[in-house]
C-alpha cells in the first residue's frame, strides 16, 4: 500500500498592509522567518524591521551564509545580464541589517529581450525563483525568457509576445557569476505563455524536481482582442474588482507542469501536467521527506507528495479566489511543518492605504528605506499559514 500525507493542523497569522502586490518570505539557517522588510527570530512574537527587502530568489547555504536577489535583470552587454540583491555571511548579520549589496551577473549568450504578459519590455533573463545548492558547493538557478529564434505567439496576448522557455544557470562562486547550464523546458505547443516561474528542489533521492507555470495571467481581454492580436489587456487586481470582460488569458486555466533530472540538471524529463494550479509554484521538502508545493490563482493552495512528486494529495485551500494575486512562498520550519506566505484583500482596508499598484518601484523603495522615508502601503495585506503534516502508511484515505 502506498504511503500518503495527511494535514494534522494549520493556523494563519495576518501580518500588515503591503508595500507591493506580492509578499516574499524565506527562512534562515537559525529558523528566523523573513517576510519582505521584516524578520522574526525563533521564540519571538514581535517582528523586527529591516533596511532591505527579501527578494524572490533566496538561498541559505550550508555554511549559514544567506543570499537573496531580484528576478528582474538588466542587459549590460550582449548576452550579459545583471541583477540586484543582498548577501550576508550569517543569519545574525542579516537580521542586524548588516547584509551587503551584490549584483549577480548572468551570462546567457542565446538570450534575447522581449515583452511580458502586460506588454512591457523586459530582460531576456528572468531569474525566477528556484535556487539549489549542490553537494559540490555549486548553485543552480532557474530562469526563463527567450532565446534567439523563439517566435511562438503567446495565446491571448498582443502580437509579438512570445512564449517563454525555462532554462538553468549554474554558479561556482557563491552566486556572483551565473552561466547558462542547460535547457529545462521549451515546447511551443504547451500552455498559453510557455514555461516560466519555475521552482526547484533537490529530493531525498538526489533527483532535482522542478514545477513551472504555463499560463494564468490575470488580464481583462476585450472580446475583439481575444485572439491575442490586439492591445486590450488590463490588470485585474485594481481595487479588488473583476472587470466585466475578465478572462483567464482568453480561453481557460492552464495547469502547472513538472519535470525532473537525475544527472544534476544536465538533462530533464519531458514536462507533465499536474492538472492543478496556475502561477508561481513554490516547493519545499520537509526533514521527514514530504514534498510540498504551494500555488495560486484562483485562490491559494498547498498540496503534498509522499513519493517525490509522482503523485499528489492533501490538497489544502488557504485563501479564497479573487482575493489574492496567487503569489505564494513556501518554506520548512520543522521536521514536519511548513510555512506559506500569501497576500489578500481585506474586507475593511486599514487607513492610509492606496487602492492600486504601489506608487514606487522596488529600487525607489530601497532608496527610501536607506533614507528613512516611510513607504506607502496598499490595501492588500500579507499573511502566513503554518501547516503541519504527517506521513501515513497505507492507501490514500
Amino acid at each position: 500500500m502506498q504511503a500518503h500525507v495527511e494535514v494534522v493542523s494549520r493556523r494563519t497569522e495576518t501580518l500588515w498592509p503591503l508595500n507591493f502586490f506580492h509578499t516574499y518570505m524565506t527562512t534562515l539557517a537559525d529558523g528566523t522567518i523573513v517576510v519582505d522588510f521584516h524578520c522574526r527570530r525563533p521564540g519571538d512574537t514581535a517582528w523586527q524591521a529591516l533596511p532591505y527587502r527579501v527578494w524572490p530568489n533566496c538561498c541559505t547555504l550550508r555554511d549559514g551564509a544567506f543570499l537573496t536577489f531580484d528576478h528582474i535583470t538588466r542587459k549590460v552587454d550582449e548576452g550579459v545580464y545583471e541583477g540586484d540583491g543582498y548577501r550576508a555571511d550569517d543569519p545574525h548579520a542579516y537580521c542586524r541589517g548588516k547584509a551587503v549589496d551584490f549584483k549577480p551577473r548572468f551570462h546567457v549568450p542565446q538570450a534575447q529581450d522581449g515583452y511580458d504578459d502586460g506588454g512591457r519590455p523586459i530582460s531576456g533573463v528572468i531569474a525566477d525563483h528556484g535556487l539549489v545548492e549542490l553537494a559540490d558547493g555549486a548553485l543552480l538557478c532557474t530562469a526563463y525568457g527567450w532565446f534567439h529564434g523563439d517566435k511562438a505567439q503567446a495565446r491571448g496576448f498582443r502580437a509579438g509576445t512570445y512564449k517563454y522557455r525555462t532554462f538553468l544557470c549554474r554558479s561556482e562562486d557563491r552566486g556572483q557569476t551565473w552561466r547558462y547550464f542547460a535547457d529545462l523546458a521549451c515546447d511551443p505547443e504547451v500552455g498559453k505563455e510557455g514555461f516560466c516561474e519555475a521552482d526547484l528542489v533537490q529530493l531525498p533521492n538526489g533527483e532535482l524536481f522542478c514545477v513551472m507555470r504555463t499560463g494564468g495571467s490575470v488580464l481583462g481581454v476585450a472580446p475583439s482582442d481575444a485572439s491575442g492580436n490586439g492591445d486590450g489587456l488590463a490588470p485585474l487586481f485594481v481595487a479588488g474588482s473583476r472587470p466585466s470582460n475578465f478572462s483567464w488569458c482568453g480561453d481557460g486555466l492552464t495547469p502547472l507542469y513538472a519535470c525532473r533530472s537525475r544527472d544534476g540538471g544536465l538533462t530533464w524529463t519531458t514536462p507533465v501536467s499536474l492538472g492543478v494550479g496556475t502561477v508561481w509554484p513554490h516547493l519545499a521538502v520537509t526533514r521527514n521527506g514530504i514534498l510540498a508545493c504551494s500555488y495560486g490563482r484562483p485562490g491559494n493552495h498547498i498540496m503534498f507528495s509522499a513519493d517525490n512528486g509522482h503523485s499528489w494529495g492533501g490538497h489544502c485551500p488557504v485563501s479564497p479566489a479573487a482575493q489574492s494575486t496567487g503569489y505564494t512562498c513556501l518554506r520548512t520550519i520543522g521536521p514536519n511543518e511548513v510555512v506559506m506566505s500569501y497576500d489578500f484583500l481585506p474586507k475593511h482596508p486599514r487607513e492610509n492605504t492606496v487602492k492600486t499598484h504601489p506608487p514606487v518601484t522596488w529600487q525607489q523603495a530601497a532608496r527610501m528605506k536607506a533614507e528613512g522615508t516611510p513607504l506607502p502601503t496598499i490595501e492588500r495585506e500579507g499573511a502566513l499559514a503554518f501547516i503541519m503534516v504527517k506521513l501515513c502508511e497505507g492507501g490514500t484515505p
